[in-house]
C-alpha cells in the first residue's frame, strides 16, 4: 500500500510537469506570497511540490490529485493531512496529536518514536489508520509552544479580518503556512550553527519614555515578557512566531541580543518598525565568551 501511495504521488507530479505548466506558475506565486516580506535567504521552493499535489486548488476548486487520478488512490491523497504532530506512544499503538486541531491519528509505522516527539509530516488514511511515505521532520520539544502560537496567530488574524471558520478548515486551506514555518525554523537553525556559537550579537539603543516604549512593543505579536527584576525587563523577540533573540529594557537603554548577525538585522528591523522614536540606535557589538564571563 505504501508503494501504491508513492506511485500515485509520482503519477500526479509527472502529469503536472507535462500538462499543467501555467497552473504551476500560478500555484508558485500563491505559495511564495508570504515570503515576500522576508529579506533573507530562504529556500522558498521547499515543500512546494507536496503542497501543490495535495492542497492547491485551481480556479474551479479542484486539486491536482482530482484532475489526474481516477482510482481509489485519489481519495487517499485527498484525505491526507500535513501538519505538526505531538507523538503519544501508547501500549499497542502510536498516536499523532495534531498540534493545532488537537485531533488524534492512530499511526501504522515501524518508525521508533519517543513520547512527546514533535514531528512534521504528511499522513495518509488507510483502513482506519494513517501511514507515512516520507521521513518525518523532527523538531526540538522546546519549540512546541512557539510552533503552535505561530499558526494560531495567523488563524486569529484571519478570523478577525474575515469571517470566523473552524481551525480544521483553516489549516487545510492554508496548509502552506506549515511548510513556511518549517523553512523559517531551518533558516534560523542554520544561521545559528554557521556563526561562532561563542559569539553573541548585540544592538544597543538609547530610549526615552520607557513605559510608552514597552506599550508599543508589547502591543504586537513580536515581543513578550519573560522576566522582570527591579527596573529591568527581559522580553523575547519573535519573528513569525519563532523566537530569534532577547531584548533587555532598563530605565535608559534597550539591548537586543541574538546568536547571528543576520538575525540581529531582522530584530533591529522589528524594533525600528514598532518602537518609533522611543528607541535611538547607538551601536552594534560582538561579544565573545571572554566578554560574557567578565
Amino acid at each position: 500500500m505504501l508503494n501504491r501511495i508513492s506511485e500515485a504521488v509520482d503519477k500526479v507530479l509527472t502529469d503536472i510537469s507535462k500538462k499543467y505548466h501555467e497552473e504551476v506558475n500560478t500555484a508558485f506565486d500563491i505559495y511564495k506570497r508570504p515570503f515576500k516580506s522576508y529579506d533573507m535567504d530562504l529556500d522558498i521552493e521547499q515543500g512546494f511540490n507536496q503542497w501543490f499535489i495535495h492542497d492547491y486548488k485551481n480556479s474551479q476548486g479542484k486539486t491536482m490529485t482530482e484532475l489526474v487520478l481516477e482510482d481509489d488512490m485519489k481519495d487517499v491523497l485527498m484525505h491526507s493531512i500535513h501538519s505538526v504532530f505531538k507523538v503519544m506512544v501508547e501500549k499497542n499503538h502510536i498516536v499523532f496529536k495534531d498540534l493545532f486541531t488537537s485531533v488524534d491519528y492512530v499511526i501504522d509505522s515501524s518508525e521508533v518514536y519517543e513520547n512527546s516527539d514533535l514531528v512534521s509530516v504528511r499522513i495518509y488514511p488507510i483502513n482506519g489508520k494513517y501511514v507515512l511515505i516520507d521521513n518525518p521532520e523532527f523538531y526540538g520539544k522546546e519549540l512546541e509552544m512557539t510552533i503552535r502560537q505561530s499558526i494560531m496567530n495567523k488563524y486569529n488574524e484571519y478570523c478577525s479580518t474575515h469571517s470566523p471558520m473552524g481551525i480544521e478548515v483553516f489549516i487545510k486551506e492554508n496548509s502552506q503556512l506549515i511548510y513556511h514555518l518549517t523553512n523559517i525554523i531551518h533558516f534560523y537553525e542554520n544561521e545559528m550553527m554557521e556563526d561562532d556559537e561563542m559569539l553573541v550579537y548585540v544592538a544597543e539603543y538609547a530610549i526615552k519614555g520607557r513605559e510608552e516604549l514597552l506599550d508599543l512593543l508589547l502591543n504586537t505579536n513580536h515581543f513578550q515578557i519573560i522576566e522582570t527584576f527591579e527596573d529591568e525587563m527581559t522580553l523575547v523577540i519573535l519573528d513569525d512566531g519563532i523566537q530569534i533573540g532577547e531584548v533587555l529594557v532598563t530605565s535608559h537603554k534597550l539591548e537586543l541580543e541574538t546568536k547571528s548577525r543576520t538575525i540581529l538585522d531582522i530584530g533591529k528591523t522589528l524594533i525600528n518598525e514598532y518602537a518609533g522614536d522611543k528607541a535611538v540606535f547607538i551601536k552594534d557589538l560582538e561579544l565573545g565568551l571572554d566578554d560574557l564571563l567578565e
